[in-house]
């Protein structure tokens, strides 16, 4: 049986034992599932390690003749018989992918790579520049310079509303996150009586992928335009535009042939909700939001509203004369405030996104770029497959009138 076959063989088992509401014989699927994958790790490495010393005879075998068709080449031409040689083109492509593996990385991450990168995205790569790109990845231009790569993380953790605050996870492929459904207490136990297991339940969120994009065109005149400036615009522009979407999708997202954001929640007034009547946001609603969080979720909490609800309904609420009960400096009631305007009006989300909010992008964000002549431009194009789901405890709704 192939490792795919028994993996999917393997996570079937897990699932059924779900249904079933055993966690342990799913946990104990769960642990043959990692080590295989452990297994096939260790195929792998030892397949990779095989090629780079079969990589490395090569080379040896390849320098003595190529030092001999050095030395030709400073003699006269003449006529060479070949039949008694045992010079291939094998040899010589051998080398060229040695060369390729250990260097790939060092391409990525210097300079001149991060230059033929971006001068590729507008046109205007030189023949050595293309040669480069295409050292560094099987298709011109398809990796993404390190640098690049880091600014993108570094503008992942800027970008406003609750996608900045999140862990992205980077898993390709179908992804199911495990977490906690029922969780039973410990017992005291009588000596020498028998004792009776109370396991524990595990759920799983489904994470499908659906892909978000965002087009932008950009003047075909770009000939003063410096590589810096133009990183710059394509980080700032093309993936915040994506990655503001994301948000959109974690708070909004449906899960129906889309993302499930935050209000794809199932809210029930006294349970996971709570409505404030068409008066004033007061004290209370608050405080009953609150409390109805549980406490595991609570240590890494924090209120989500628009700044209109902040600055409108929250910022300005007073008990008596003890204000600070309330709001004090960015904290609500002692939970930190994220300003998502993505949120509704009048509405309140508090919950733990470290804990609650599950989001896998894999491979990040994709930048391609191609021309537009019948407008002069150069069109770029952030594309990222994304999965979004949430932990169904792990926010409180508090909204006005209805949920």
């Amino acid at each position: 049986m192939s490792y795919e076959d028994e993996r999917a063989e393997l996570m079937s088992k897990a699932e059924d034992a779900l249904e079933q509401n055993n966690a342990q014989l799913a946990n104990d699927y769960m642990d043959k599932v990692e080590k295989l994958d452990a297994k096939q790790d260790e195929a792998i490495e030892a397949v990779v390690n095989e090629a780079i010393e079969e990589m490395t005879d090569i080379v040896e075998k390849v320098d003595p003749v190529l030092e001999m068709v050095n030395e030709m080449a400073l003699e006269e031409p003449k006529t060479i018989d070949l039949k008694n040689e045992s010079v291939t083109t094998t040899y010589l492509k051998g080398a060229e992918v040695m060369n390729e593996l250990t260097n790939i990385r060092d391409i990525i991450a210097s300079p001149d790579y991060r230059d033929a990168y971006y001068m590729n995205l507008i046109n205007r790569a030189t023949p050595e520049q293309m040669q480069m790109l295409t050292t560094a990845s099987s298709s011109a231009g398809a990796a993404v310079p390190q640098p690049t790569l880091n600014k993108i993380q570094e503008c992942l953790k800027k970008v406003p509303g609750i996608i900045g605050k999140a862990q992205i996870l980077d898993i390709p492929g179908m992804v199911k996150i495990p977490y906690e459904k029922t969780f039973n207490d410990a017992a005291l136990h009588t000596e020498e009586a028998s004792i009776s297991g109370s396991e524990d339940v595990l759920d799983y969120l489904a994470m499908p992928t659906y892909e978000v994009v965002k087009l932008l065109p950009l003047s075909a005149n770009l000939e003063a335009t410096s590589v810096d400036a133009l990183e710059d615009w394509v980080v700032n522009s093309v993936v915040r535009g994506v990655m503001n979407k994301v948000d959109y999708y974690a708070v909004l997202g449906s899960g129906s042939s889309q993302q499930a954001g935050i209000e794809s929640l199932t809210w029930t007034s006294g349970t996971n909700g709570i409505i404030w009547g068409s008066t004033a946001l007061a004290y209370a609603d608050l405080a009953a939001t609150a409390a109805l969080l549980p406490a595991i979720y609570q240590p890494t909490a924090c209120w989500i509203m628009n700044s209109k609800t902040y600055w409108g309904a929250v910022r300005g609420l007073v008990v008596g004369s003890s204000y600070d009960q309330i709001v004090e400096g960015q904290k609500v009631l002692g939970f930190d405030v994220v300003i998502d305007d993505n949120v509704g009006n009048d509405t309140l989300y508090l919950g733990s996104i470290e804990e609650g909010l599950k989001v896998n992008m894999p491979g990040g964000v994709a930048v391609k770029s191609q021309p537009n002549l019948r407008y002069n431009t150069v069109d770029f194009l952030g594309a990222a497959n994304v999965a979004i789901n949430v932990i169904p405890n792990a926010f409180i709704k508090c909204k006005k009138t209805s949920l």
